[in-house]
């Protein structure tokens, strides 16, 4: 009985999760288009269409490709953007990739990798966590998209499949140029396992892509390229620095965005503490370098929307490779669950 129970009632909570998430991307989608990268995405997917695979972008007056190097936009653009308007294209991506993520999960389930109660959790916080609905009021971003990569590049790290790592990790560099610092903290993680061969492999492609998406690309195209590693280096001054701090502790919302985004962390390492379960930390260290990222650039409009999607995904990750086959309590997962509805509910009073 109890055991039935306990199936309902994960199962109640996976399937209003994914279907508020969906309710929570349509609203925006009709009734809340009102932020500059929908259309400066939805131009790209369009024109790349139409041959230009490096559009101008009429609203910034530079090619897409010269601010980010995120060239996971062609394949759509020439495949789904000829049959569907683009801007519906984005948002298609946005609930399709975060899909993809969740059945990830669901396939770990399913070959006995994770019981249902760590599934319903990580589903749980990779859609309707802080980082996730902040994304999703700001609809829509390669960099959201990233979220199923992320993912998949955890499953083939948890199944120790050195093809799935080095492949699924090159697919993640399509989605942002910056992940490239997430493959290089892997490799390290593989060079403290003493796993050389995958250290090289894993660094060898970080390398190669950082050479290509951070140097070589400003060389080969127009001079309108955004030197971003030129604007971190300017951060990296005492004043930089100092502002840097000013902004994470006394900017608006970026504390408070830290804090709600980290607490399904804290909660499950504190359980975790409490039973004696070692905590995997390979996530935590993985995303520190996204995390360095957001805290070099101090902005802060750096601290939500579409930046804080990819940590949805190594929370969940992390919850994944710390409890496996272990069973979390019930009350943990409610208590979340109540936890990112009451958290929802500001994002959503725009719309209602």
């Amino acid at each position: 009985m109890n055991r039935l129970f306990s199936r309902f009632l994960y199962g109640s909570i996976l399937c209003f999760s994914f279907f508020f998430f969906i309710w929570f991307e349509y609203f925006h989608y009709a009734f809340y288009l009102s932020n500059t990268d929908d259309d400066i995405y939805a131009q790209a997917l369009q024109l790349i269409s139409w041959g230009e695979l490096n559009p101008l972008l009429s609203l910034e007056q530079h090619h897409i490709f010269n601010d980010h190097f995120a060239l996971i936009h062609i394949p759509f653009a020439l495949t789904l953007a000829k049959m569907v308007p683009p801007l519906a294209v984005g948002y298609f991506l946005e609930v399709f990739f975060l899909f993809l993520a969740c059945m990830v999960f669901v396939y770990m389930y399913k070959k006995e990798d994770i019981t249902l109660s760590v599934l319903t959790l990580a589903t749980l916080v990779l859609l309707l966590a802080e980082g996730t609905v902040m994304a999703m009021t700001f609809p829509f971003h390669p960099a959201t998209w990233s979220v199923f990569p992320i993912i998949l590049l955890g499953y083939f790290v948890f199944r120790e499949n050195r093809v799935g790592i080095v492949l699924s990790l090159l697919f993640l560099f399509l989605f942002k140029e910056v992940f490239v610092f997430c493959g290089i903290m892997l490799s390290l993680y593989f060079l403290w396992k003493k796993d050389f061969k995958l250290f090289v492999w894993i660094f060898s492609v970080s390398i190669f892509w950082y050479l290509i998406a951070f140097h070589l690309r400003y060389f080969l195209l127009r001079e309108d390229s955004f030197r971003y590693d030129h604007k971190a280096m300017a951060n990296l001054t005492i004043l930089g620095i100092s502002n840097m701090f000013y902004v994470f502790f006394h900017g608006k919302k970026v504390l408070q965005h830290n804090i709600i985004m980290f607490l399904p962390l804290v909660v499950v390492f504190v359980y975790a503490f409490r039973k004696k379960i070692p905590f995997n930390f390979l996530w935590v260290w993985v995303a520190s370098a996204y995390w360095g990222i957001l805290f070099v650039a101090s902005g802060n409009n750096f601290w939500e929307h579409h930046y804080l999607a990819s940590f949805s995904a190594f929370i969940a990750l992390s919850i994944v490779f710390t409890f496996g086959k272990k069973e979390i309590p019930k009350g943990i997962i409610v208590g979340l669950l109540l936890f990112f509805l009451l958290m929802s509910a500001e994002k959503l009073h725009p719309m209602v």
